[in-house]
């Protein structure tokens, strides 16, 4: 259903495709860490074409326990081979940052807005 409507549905915060591709330029690494399932993760980020942009993708079907368990973001941190001293997590759920916190990574809280608008 989602795949018929998600021009209607789905939306990209504003100015995330630029950020996240001038991280990539930057040679930045980039790992979507996602408490959904990964048919639908592939969905966005083929609609949107962001695929190519994240180094590790890791869902649902990554883990054993969702946030705010932190397994997601350690095993990020693992496969892209980085201390969570060195990374960032940009998280709008309170759980996610919850898990981002027990992880020992720095959390940006995103803020979304009926409007499809965040800041």
């Amino acid at each position: 259903m989602l795949k018929n409507r998600i021009e209607e549905t789905a939306r990209l915060t504003p100015g995330a495709e630029m950020f996240l591709q001038d991280l990539k330029m930057r040679n930045k690494k980039l790992a979507l860490a996602s408490s959904t399932i990964f048919r639908f993760v592939s969905l966005m980020l083929s609609h949107f074409k962001l695929e190519t942009l994240f180094d590790v993708i890791l869902t649902a079907e990554s883990i054993k326990k969702g946030k705010p368990d932190p397994e997601i973001y350690l095993k990020a941190l693992e496969q892209i081979k980085l201390p969570a001293a060195n990374c960032l997590v940009f998280e709008d759920s309170d759980a996610g940052i919850k898990a981002a916190s027990a992880a020992k990574i720095i959390c940006i809280k995103v803020y979304h807005y009926d409007n499809g608008f965040s800041k």
